[in-house]
């Protein structure tokens, strides 16, 4: 099979969500112009698009994006491949109070560790 990024007609649509680091849903407002994103990945090369023209307000460091319908299989067949540490995996709830907590499950692997798979083999 070829990965969407290789053959776009079979593009999967990721639904993009946007929240503020205390877990409020983040909406353009006089605050907060809504502008055009191109969301990306981390491979190396121009393809790895994971949607284009996202409609979201402007984002600031330590905003949180949310790609919905990704499945559960990003981390577990993740390769040490270009020496690419793996991100933060965080779960989500709804509160008493409409927002959503976000909980760290597994933090980021830190450039350290990812050198160390590689000095002890």
């Amino acid at each position: 099979f070829l990965r969407a990024c290789y053959c776009p007609k079979t593009f999967v649509h990721h639904r993009v969500f946007a929240f503020s680091s205390k877990g409020e849903p983040l909406r353009a407002s006089a605050n907060r112009k809504e502008f055009k994103h191109d969301i990306a990945g981390p491979l190396c090369f121009a393809g790895d698009i994971i949607a284009h023209d996202v409609p979201l307000p402007e984002l600031y460091p330590d905003d949180i994006i949310v790609l919905a319908d990704t499945g559960a299989n990003s981390l577990s067949l993740k390769t040490m491949h270009c020496s690419r540490p793996s991100p933060p995996v965080y779960g989500h709830r709804l509160n008493k109070s409409g927002y959503y907590e976000f909980t760290l499950l597994k933090p980021k692997q830190e450039i350290k560790d990812m050198l160390s798979f590689w000095s002890d083999c």
